[in-house]
């Protein structure tokens, strides 16, 4: 932890991650600068209502400063949530493209796939985000990697009407598929 204090994880307060996880969605830096530096949170929690770590709210609500908050105290750019998706997923999936840019400077996997087999590039394929989609490929993201069903990046843009991301499939380099 960035903070220099070692925190004994079972005297942890269920409450208090609860509460972190209100706050980061609220996007209340205060709140969350508090209840970090107090000790009793874990920023690798999986809220039981959310089903997802710190992190990845973080990711979903699009809060940059909440994001380098929990990173910087010890949460890790590629825990999961129960449904596999990781922030840099969530991320991408919401647009959040500075989020995308930190989470990977963090080394976040950006080949990492969910239980279904989707990837932080189908996410945003599928959507249509050209400017993420972009980033991802620029930091090597694999447009040949196929989900459980089959499918490409490029196949979600195509099925999806997203035509101006197939010619970025077939203009950058490694990703023609």
């Amino acid at each position: 932890m960035a903070t220099g204090k070692r925190t004994n994880w079972a005297d942890l307060n269920y409450e208090d991650n609860e509460t972190l996880a209100y706050a980061i969605l609220r996007c209340d830096l205060p709140e969350i600068a508090r209840l970090l530096a107090g000790g009793t949170v874990n920023p690798n929690w999986i809220s039981e209502k959310h089903r997802m770590p710190h992190l990845s709210l973080a990711a979903y609500s699009g809060d940059l400063l909440a994001a380098q908050m929990l990173v910087e105290h010890g949460a890790l750019v590629n825990m999961a949530a129960e449904n596999g998706s990781t922030p840099l997923m969530i991320a991408a999936q919401k647009r959040h493209g500075q989020i995308v840019k930190y989470l990977l400077s963090c080394g976040a996997n950006v080949n990492d796939v969910s239980k279904n087999g989707m990837t932080a590039l189908m996410c945003a394929s599928k959507k249509g985000y050209q400017d993420v989609v972009d980033l991802l490929l620029h930091s090597g993201a694999d447009s040949h990697l196929k989900m459980k069903a089959g499918f490409t990046a490029k196949d979600f843009a195509r099925v999806n009407g997203h035509y101006h991301l197939i010619q970025l499939f077939e203009r950058t380099p490694g990703s023609r598929n």
